[in-house]
């Protein structure tokens, strides 16, 4: 069945499998409902990506059996997520990355530079404020 995915990308070079259809997830971390410091990540699964140095949100339905809604994607840098950790009071996002290694054209890393290369990044889960704003 055609997906429209263009797997021939010139922008991937030699290294194809970087175009492939996938954020190549490295890990999985729940963010529980209670005391996440905002809505938009509580009951919801956080996975790193190796492919496009970033953080995606799945947000799951009240029984947590499905995902509902729109994926956010979170700290896009030039690096290459391996895995994360959650402080204990939910307020910050660890996240290890790869010491080497090629990420996708997505992170803007294709020639395999990374910003952070074996580092430990921390990022502050703001809480939105009061009105939406």
């Amino acid at each position: 069945m055609p997906t429209g995915h263009d797997f021939q990308d010139p922008a991937c070079g030699e290294a194809l499998f970087l175009c492939w259809p996938s954020i190549a997830p490295a890990s999985i971390d729940y963010m529980p409902a209670d005391n996440a410091p905002n809505p938009a990540l509580a009951n919801a699964l956080l996975v790193p990506a190796l492919k496009t140095g970033s953080l995606f949100v799945f947000k799951l339905t009240g029984d947590g059996g499905s995902v509902q809604g729109d994926t956010q994607q979170l700290f896009r840098t030039h690096n290459r997520y391996r895995d994360t950790a959650i402080s204990p009071d939910h307020t910050k996002i660890y996240i290890a990355t790869d010491s080497d290694g090629t990420a996708g054209p997505q992170s803007g890393s294709r020639a395999g530079v990374l910003d952070n290369p074996g580092s430990i990044l921390e990022f502050a889960l703001l809480v939105p404020a009061a009105g939406g704003s």
